[in-house]
């Protein structure tokens, strides 16, 4: 089933607005202070923002957005992940999934908490554990949501649920330790079938540790109220940004089962909601790395004064293309950057054995040509266009240039280690005479593709500039590149951060 019963009453913040929140966390996730990450950590964490999610998946064609998380409730009897819930995670969905002890169709079939720790259960979670294990996705799951409001009977010796709360009529499953026994019996019976499970729960504060709002919400303020609830809705994502960034998931309780928190109860409500469900803080990759090689286009020439630049095939309006320009001549040799373009800060000026620009095209047109390039004085230069873009289809936004001058054979450092990053590594390498020695990834670098493109030298060698993405696995170690010889290398590094 994918709603419930509510009787938690929500709660007053200020004096004005009815909201009802219940946070969970990632307990075996700590922040890290200033440590690389990819995009999207393996407990699910989004490296940058935070995700945006719903218990109401047929909301999102109303805000024209597809959310981060959908979130769904299950009896003790269900079984879950459903072929409809497998069809939101398939379409680039998270699922969390919510089960308790309770059977909704029959209080009778109810299993209290002393009966789910003492093992008399394993069965049943067993086979709950089995069918995640079979989804074979990484899915949230918490057990009992607001716990809260269900104990408050020593369930020792006994079974199902007898008794209720005479405050709010809820079924009585047990005492707070029985709920955290259970809960621990429960995570240990899934190790055992090594199910890709997210556990998320709170009931106290966890300084330092990453946060979820599993569920929150705010109820319509009455006729006369000078507060927008829309307004609400439109700094929530400033406001955690600024105050509570560990606050990596936020999901939006929308019904209006006991309190009305449905997210259209008003026009200014829907408009707030949505609006905050676009802001780019709610807007992060799912996969890593979230940046695609597009491709790259080449020209050289020899003694010009002008090259016609190449765009890569199949670039979008939306990408981000960098433009690599590498000549042989001497120190004196100028380039004039094209429209558009604005040079990197951290790209080398000059070298001894060449010199490379780096320009990003800030709003490129496919259906354009490409700009033509003027140099001064005459000589060989070759210019490369790569183009990169997000997996969302958004390019990137910026880019940092890490400049590396190598003309020996010994191992080339870097500090852009990043994981998930995509670097465009452009190696302008002379030699005496062909071939060219090479550069290989070292250790934690993946290399992507390459495209070159080379002249004769004036010395019988010859001129070559390789463009190199590579992926950063891993942000322990190893060297950049490592040359195969003792060529004259010059290379520049830019590194696409892992989220827009």
């Amino acid at each position: 089933m994918n709603s419930r019963p509510r009787s938690l009453a929500g709660r007053r913040v200020g004096a004005l607005l009815l909201v009802l929140t219940v946070a969970t966390s990632w307990l075996s996730v700590t922040a890290p202070a200033a440590v690389a990450a990819p995009a999207v950590s393996d407990k699910l964490v989004p490296l940058q923002g935070a995700w945006w999610g719903s218990n109401r998946e047929s909301r999102e064609s109303q805000v024209s957005r597809q959310f981060d998380i959908i979130d769904h409730y299950h009896d003790w009897n269900d079984t879950f992940p459903t072929l409809a819930e497998q069809n939101l995670a398939n379409g680039g969905r998270y699922l969390k999934l919510n089960f308790n002890g309770r059977d909704y169709s029959n209080d009778a079939n109810n299993k209290n908490w002393c009966e789910i720790a003492n093992g008399s259960q394993d069965e049943n979670i067993r086979r709950i554990a089995g069918n995640i294990r079979a989804f074979a996705q990484k899915v949230f799951l918490s057990f009992h949501i607001e716990p809260e409001a269900f104990d408050g009977w020593d369930c020792t010796g006994h079974s199902g649920t007898p008794f209720t709360d005479p405050n709010n009529g809820n079924r009585l499953f047990g005492q707070p330790a029985q709920f955290a026994d259970a809960w621990r019996h429960i995570h240990d019976v899934f190790a055992q079938h090594k199910t890709r499970v997210i556990y998320d729960w709170a009931r106290t504060s966890h300084p330092g540790k990453y946060l979820m709002l599993g569920e929150f919400n705010s109820q319509q303020p009455p006729v006369g109220d000078p507060n927008s609830k829309g307004d609400w809705f439109r700094h929530i994502p400033a406001d955690f940004a600024a105050q509570r960034p560990l606050v990596k998931a936020l999901i939006v309780w929308d019904s209006n089962t006991n309190c009305n928190f449905v997210v259209d109860s008003s026009a200014d409500s829907l408009a707030g909601y949505t609006a905050a469900g676009h802001d780019p803080y709610f807007n992060q990759p799912h996969g890593t790395p979230p940046i695609a090689y597009v491709g790259t286009g080449s020209v050289s020439g020899v003694d010009v004064t002008a090259l016609q630049a190449v765009l890569p095939a199949a670039t979008l309006a939306s990408d981000l293309v960098l433009l690599d320009i590498f000549t042989s001549g001497f120190d004196t040799n100028t380039v004039s950057p094209p429209a558009g373009f604005t040079e990197v800060p951290g790209s080398p000026a000059k070298s001894a054995y060449g010199k490379v620009w780096r320009f990003v095209e800030s709003n490129v047109d496919a259906a354009t040509a490409a700009p033509l390039l003027t140099f001064s004085p005459a000589h060989r230069y070759i210019a490369s266009m790569h183009a990169f873009r997000y997996a969302n289809g958004i390019g990137p936004s910026a880019s940092a240039a890490d400049s590396v001058i190598d003309t020996d054979a010994t191992a080339v450092p870097s500090t852009v280690r990043t994981a998930g990053q995509l670097l465009a590594v452009a190696s302008g390498e002379r030699s005496a005479a062909p071939p060219n020695a090479t550069v290989t990834p070292g250790s934690g670098f993946t290399e992507r593709a390459e495209e070159s493109t080379a002249q004769t030298s004036g010395s019988g060698g010859t001129l070559e500039l390789a463009t190199k993405p590579v992926t950063v696995t891993s942000t322990a170690g190893g060297e950049l590149f490592t040359p195969t010889g003792p060529a004259r290398d010059e290379l520049i590094v830019t590194a696409l951060n892992p989220s827009p």
